[in-house]
This record gives structure tokens, C-alpha cells and sequence, in this order.
């Protein structure tokens, strides 16, 4: 499934107010009503409305700090742990960015230009959030804990966590702004795909295979995985509709899947964000594309 989702902790004691629909239902709203100490409550509503963005995500981060001022107990404003590599990747993607086009029969090509500052801009601004849990070797721990309030990490973390005390939901990863289209959650670089040689004999009856394999699964393992987590792992229905919203929201990238056997592929995407998130301007990252692209258009050639 997709690489970081945000996890939100609801602050004190209350009823939930859990909707008992379907999961594979259309997506339902209002989601819990308890607006918890402070009036943050978890944020489905956002997420049906379409107004789940970063600003609204930073929003509940700026509450950290009233937060910590009126209790004894002083909670981070996001942590992350075993995705914390990809972090900043994955939010790129999540504003609506990508790295490479790769589309068959053409040499894949750097996505991505100084056009897109916006979305660099959030990658930096979440970096430089003063309430941010820098401690990325404890980061699934403290929010177990209470200690930080929202998780952007891997989805298979959430059945390490069932039984903590606090109330936590699931959510996709905001968007950019309320114009962007569709929520994006990029898929992690260890997701499964499948590969021929362009020289196989019968390669075209080997993809029609493929093919018809997975769209007869996609569904039924979907459904299976969303009934398994709403059973054994999840707290309310909403979150429930939150990995439905994921799951039919899941992208993936060409540098994930090849960045390994390309430096300067690497040195351009991903490794270009992780430096944007440690204060390289986005100017810096934006002047290594050429280079990149030398490197696929010498490896993969078009046909």
C-alpha cells in the first residue's frame, strides 16, 4: 500500500460518534464529533469535503503549541520513523508532483521544473516545523505514547498499534490546496511489479495475462485488506473509508523502481527532496535534471 499516511490522535476522553457504514460505500460524512480538548478533533470531515490540505495538516500542528502551554505533558506536532527516508518524496507527490514521466515506447523524463515550487515549498515548510519530533528512531513509539500527534509513516504500522490508549484514525496524505483533484499517497519502493524483456517471444500475451490477473484481484484483495483492518486493527467505519480512499489513490514512480541503477536519477528525485527537507533551496535540486536526464535517455532509449 502507499508510503506515508498521516495518523491523528484525538486528545481526550468523549464518545467518538462512529458512522457504521461500509467500506466499499461511497465515502460518508460527517466523521467523529468529539471536537476533544483544545477543538481539534479528527479531521474525516476535511478529508469528505475535500479540504484536507497541508495548510489545515499545519494548522493542527501550530495547535501543538496552545497545547503544550496548557499541560504537563509536552507532545510533538508529527513523527515518523520507518518512512522516514521517503518523507519528503511523499509529500512532494502527495501536492500533486511527480518525478518521472515513463509512459512505453518513450525514454522516461525528469518530471518535474522550478514550476513547481509550491510543492517543494511544503516539503520545506514541514521541515522546518518548530514541534516536529526529530527523533526518527522513536517516532512510532511517541505517538503510541501520546507524545506526538500525528504519524506520517508506513500503512502496516497501524497493526502494531491497536491497542493503544489513545482514540487514532487513519487519513490519506493531504493536498496541496482544495483545487488539486485527488488525494496521493506514493506507493513504497519495496511494492511488487512485474518486468519482461523487450526481446520476450510473446511478450504481448504475457502482459494480456498479467492484465486480466490483476484486474480480476484488484478489487477482492482490496475489499479483503479493508475488511482485515477494520476487524483487527482499526478504531472507527471512517477509517475504514480512509483506506478507500487510499488505496484507490495509490501512484507510483519510475525513480522508486530504477533509481538504484541510477545515480543521477536518485540525486534528482529523491535524494533531491531529502535535501530540500535538510535546506538546499529548490533551485539546487532543479539544476541536477539535465544531468538525470542524460543518464535515462543513454540507459533507456525509446523504441
Amino acid at each position: 500500500p502507499a508510503d506515508l499516511r498521516p495518523g491523528i490522535r484525538q486528545h481526550g476522553p468523549g464518545d467518538p460518534g462512529h458512522r457504521h457504514s461500509q467500506a466499499e460505500a461511497p465515502l460518508q460524512g460527517p466523521g467523529p464529533g468529539h471536537s476533544g480538548q483544545h477543538g481539534l478533533s479528527l479531521p474525516y470531515a476535511s478529508v469528505y469535503n475535500g479540504t484536507w490540505t497541508w495548510d489545515e495538516f499545519f494548522r493542527y500542528c501550530a495547535a501543538v503549541s496552545d497545547i503544550n502551554g496548557s499541560t504537563d505533558t509536552r507532545i510533538y506536532s508529527y513523527s515518523t520513523q520507518y518512512a522516514a527516508p521517503y518523507t519528503p518524496a511523499n509529500v512532494f507527490y502527495s501536492c500533486g508532483g511527480t518525478f518521472v514521466n515513463s509512459r512505453a515506447g518513450t525514454t522516461p523524463k525528469i518530471a518535474f521544473s522550478q514550476d513547481n515550487s509550491a510543492q517543494a515549498n511544503v516539503v520545506s515548510r514541514l521541515f522546518t516545523d518548530l514541534h516536529r519530533n526529530r527523533d526518527t528512531e522513536n517516532g512510532l513509539n511517541q505517538f503510541y505514547t501520546g507524545q506526538s500527534m500525528f504519524l506520517l509513516d508506513r500503512l502496516y504500522l497501524m497493526s502494531w498499534i491497536p491497542s493503544c490508549e489513545d482514540d487514532w484514525g487513519i487519513l490519506p496524505m493531504p493536498k496541496l490546496n482544495e483545487e488539486q483533484k485527488d488525494y496521493v499517497s506514493l506507493t513504497d519502493e519495496s511494492a511488487l511489479f512485474f518486468a519482461m524483456q523487450k526481446n520476450t517471444v510473446n511478450a504481448e500475451t504475457a502482459s494480456l495475462v498479467l492484465s486480466a490477473m490483476n484486474a480480476a484481484s484488484y478489487g477482492i484483495l482490496t475489499d479483503a485488506y479493508i475488511d482485515l483492518a477494520l476487524r483487527d486493527m482499526l478504531r472507527d467505519n471512517d477509517s475504514a473509508n480512509m483506506l478507500e480512499i487510499i488505496a484507490h489513490s495509490r501512484t507510483y514512480d519510475f525513480a522508486l523502481a530504477f533509481g538504484p541503477a541510477n545515480d543521477s536519477l536518485v540525486y534528482a528525485t529523491v535524494g533531491g527532496m531529502r535535501d530540500l527537507a535538510d535546506g538546499s533551496k529548490f533551485s539546487s535540486i532543479c539544476s541536477r535534471i539535465s544531468e538525470a536526464n542524460n543518464q535515462l535517455a543513454s540507459k533507456y532509449p525509446a523504441n
